[in-house]
């Protein structure tokens, strides 16, 4: 799913540092994740901001782009994102809706025993992330990883800092937000869809029942049968809390999700469909659990790297970016129930450890981050050449 071809040329810069990094992510229409990387020069010293600006313009954020000092064409762009996934879901539709009706059937051996797998993959992943000590702020963290990439499918492209950013409370910077994601938040955080069938109803494994929902929710709100996957597994009762990333798996590679769609419209039959969900959920709680590991690991080394001797709330909050690795003082008094002197002395604290990093162009209201944790989160290597 290529967005702004034609834009590639933009990031031609002779200084771009990523370039090895960035030129596969852009190719294969990855803008979010070249934003990831090239907002980890926030974190190094000489802050290249031309590097992100340029970056945002390829990625159609003109407006983003010229608050980190991108020169913008001539002639001003009238190009909207492109949210051709969704589109191509529509069409691939178009004419069928009331002809299709997903009911179970008799799944194929090799099918069966991908879903068999998947079920205990997802029971494995509930009980390693209900018995970690991330586990109190693993939800929000992979919720808001799904709305990133609900707005990346529908042609919004934006870093996970960024949408960690839009989501703190206050007046944020608007160099640090993307408003477009408001949307996207609040669907996937406050579940405003509008489903017609509980996909607990519908019986049968739980992977099965998710996939038949997604199916039926498809044909009439295809928005919805998306931004309410994050929750779905929960509704099933498979996991105690939204601990896998059902988005992000399933559309790791847009394109193929898209062909497997088009499997399953043209035979009438959900078992393609059923074993890309099935074969998602088993590579996606492999990855996760790998994930929680190394941030458990994480979580453990802000512990120590605290100065001894320290207890309280400034122990509670350092602890806490392992998953919550974005974050303002704003956040932290509604948090913790301490008053903004308070805030603004542990995050001056940590700041003076290594343990935040502060936004370099947010200077009235300040924003931090822990790069190591935001890096896991991003998929990033925790030492970003």
């Amino acid at each position: 799913m290529s967005a702004h071809p034609d834009r590639e040329t933009d990031m031609t810069t002779p200084h771009l540092a990523h370039d090895h990094l960035l030129r596969p992510l852009r190719e294969n229409g990855q803008w979010h994740r070249a934003l990831d990387h090239a907002m980890t020069l926030l974190d190094q010293p000489g802050h290249d901001f031309h590097v992100i600006g340029e970056t945002l313009l390829a990625a159609g954020r003109p407006r983003s782009a010229k608050r980190y000092g991108a020169e913008l064409p001539r002639i001003k762009s009238r190009a909207e994102p492109d949210g051709g996934f969704f589109r191509e879901i529509s069409t691939s539709f178009a004419g069928k809706r009331k002809t299709l009706s997903w009911q179970p059937r008799r799944l194929s051996p090799d099918t069966l025993l991908a879903v068999c797998r998947a079920q205990e993959a997802l029971g494995r992943l509930d009980e390693i992330a209900h018995r970690s000590p991330t586990a109190s702020g693993w939800g929000l963290a992979v919720r808001l990883r799904e709305a990133r990439q609900l707005a990346h499918l529908a042609g919004v492209h934006a870093s996970l800092r960024e949408t960690w950013q839009t989501h703190l409370p206050g007046n944020m910077p608007r160099i640090a937000t993307e408003p477009v994601l408001n949307a996207h938040l609040d669907a996937v955080l406050n579940g405003h869809t509008q489903q017609k069938t509980n996909p607990s109803e519908i019986g049968g494994p739980h992977v099965v029942s998710a996939t038949l929902w997604h199916l039926g929710m498809l044909g009439a709100q295809t928005h919805a049968a998306f931004s309410g996957l994050p929750a779905l597994l929960v509704g099933v009762g498979a996991l105690r809390d939204t601990w896998l990333p059902l988005v992000n798996a399933i559309t790791t590679h847009p394109d193929d999700y898209l062909t497997v769609l088009r499997a399953t419209l043209e035979t009438g039959s959900a078992e393609p469909m059923v074993a890309h969900f099935a074969h998602s959920v088993i590579d996606a709680c492999r990855e996760e659990a790998i994930l929680i590991d190394r941030l458990t690991t994480l979580r453990t080394q802000l512990f120590t790297a605290v100065a001894p001797g320290r207890l309280g709330r400034i122990l509670q909050i350092a602890v806490s970016l392992a998953t919550a690795p974005v974050l303002n003082n704003l956040r932290i008094v509604q948090q913790y129930g301490i008053t903004p002197k308070a805030a603004t002395g542990i995050t001056t604290t940590l700041v003076e450890q290594g343990l935040l990093v502060p936004h370099p162009r947010c200077t009235r209201s300040a924003v931090f981050c822990n790069p190591q944790a935001l890096y896991l989160h991003s998929g990033l290597p925790t030492n970003p050449a």
